[in-house]
């Protein structure tokens, strides 16, 4: 009988220990504050991301509202998040991909939340600072590309999607469409830059697009979330983006757009999560190499990287 209950005790002990342990991978970062947090930056895409990453890990409460209350004429049509009047938040820069590699190796920054990898010239800027960087996915999105709801072409491949951009084709009916011809609507470096550059880099694989003044830009417009309502009122158009942004729209002003199939694969969440679909990107957490491993920013990193599912979905991303 003594041996049963030893046994049921070290059994019971053991299941305590374990829910410890997992309570634990929940809990929050001890000694985390406002006043404490790791200055955040990154890529515009990510900036809904790093608010909630800062709000779930201090526990503030946040709310997703169906509207942007800084809009001017688009009204009630996009995802924003608002927080209880008088909430202190900690610092959130807003300067963009190559802005964000800037301030995080200059110290300005203690971590980044980024569409890409630092490039040959922001690893050039470290080195020479004497900064090394660790760049780890979180989290995973999709370049897709929209058209027009009444446009009959329900899918392109990677190459021909490239000819549109440089100009090998110029009238839907070469690809599959109706005769008419493509007005293949342009994102550039002022507008957007992370859409810019991924759609260079990932999409048109060093290959040269159009000279911008083949191509058509609306100038009132900026981003893939407002930016796609150029198709939506062009039935001949085609424009680009980060799904995730393209999602934080709600559906009344999703309406006349259309997701183009790419190589005849949908950008859907499985598709994205086994890489079927050819243009998968990343989201990067990153942060200098020689953070001590006490500090609070390695604290919140450590999290994001192993146990941040649930703070990515909460971001509407797709966790890595």
């Amino acid at each position: 009988m003594k041996l049963k209950n030893l046994f049921l005790s070290l059994f019971a002990s053991a299941v305590l220990i374990n829910l410890a342990a997992c309570d634990n991978d929940d809990a929050p970062i001890e000694g985390l504050t406002v006043s404490n947090f790791p200055v955040q930056d990154g890529s515009v895409s990510t900036r809904f991301m790093r608010t909630i990453v800062a709000d779930e890990l201090l526990g503030i409460n946040y709310t997703w509202l169906d509207f942007n209350p800084s809009s001017n004429a688009f009204i009630s049509v996009n995802w924003t998040i608002t927080h209880d009047r008088g909430t202190t938040l900690p610092p959130n820069l807003h300067s963009g991909t190559q802005g964000a590699f800037k301030n995080l190796i200059d110290g300005n920054a203690d971590l980044i939340l980024t569409t890409r990898r630092s490039s040959e010239e922001e690893t050039a800027y470290a080195r020479q600072k004497g900064i090394s960087l660790i760049e780890t996915p979180i989290a995973k999105d999709a370049f897709i590309f929209l058209v027009n709801e009444g446009n009959p072409v329900p899918s392109l491949t990677a190459q021909q999607i490239q000819g549109i951009y440089t100009g090998e084709f110029r009238d839907w009916s070469e690809i599959g469409g109706t005769n008419q011809q493509i007005v293949p609507y342009y994102i550039g470096e002022a507008h957007y830059p992370d859409v810019c550059e991924r759609m260079e880099s990932l999409v048109m694989d060093g290959q040269a697009m159009l000279d911008p003044s083949e191509l058509a830009i609306d100038e009132i417009n900026y981003g893939t979330r407002l930016f796609c309502w150029s198709v939506r009122d062009n039935a001949a158009g085609i424009i680009y983006g980060f799904l995730g942004d393209y999602n934080l729209l709600l559906d009344n002003a999703k309406q006349g757009i259309k997701v183009l199939n790419v190589n005849g694969i949908e950008p859907n969440r499985e598709n994205i999560e086994n890489g079927t679909y050819p243009f998968v990107t990343e989201i990067y957490a990153v942060i200098r190499a020689d953070e001590a491993p006490d500090s609070m920013t390695r604290k919140v990193y450590d999290k994001l990287v192993n146990d941040g599912q649930a703070i990515i979905e909460a971001s509407r991303y797709i966790p890595y």
